[in-house]
């Protein structure tokens, strides 16, 4: 549910009370990018203390680590942006109108 709720905040997920209620997707699959998706419901995404706004760390300046870490962060994130969520979903190789409509039609506001 928590989940959820972030989505449905960020406009990644739309969602409805009641009977006959539930979620559905807010944007078409092509336009819901993995990575923004990851940014926008975990924007702390500080692998080490010292990676935070205003770190006390004694060893900032000094760790060969931080560097290794954050490398691997950036290309971690910059493979998530290379996908959307309509490249994700099963029978991807049909054509992308009848894959969307069937798995996850959209409904504009």
């Amino acid at each position: 549910m928590k989940v959820t709720h972030q989505l449905g905040r960020h406009g990644w997920i739309e969602t409805v009370r009641g009977k006959g209620g539930g979620m559905r997707l807010a944007r078409a699959p092509q336009d819901i990018n993995l990575g923004a998706v990851v940014r926008s419901i975990e924007p702390d995404l500080d692998l080490v203390e010292c990676f935070a706004t205003g770190s006390q760390c004694t060893l900032t300046g000094d760790c060969r680590l931080a560097g290794v870490l954050g490398g691997a962060l950036r290309a971690f994130m910059s493979h998530l942006d290379g996908y959307t969520l309509a490249d994700r979903l099963p029978g991807s190789d049909l054509p992308a109108p009848d894959l969307l409509l069937r798995i996850a039609p959209h409904r504009p506001a």
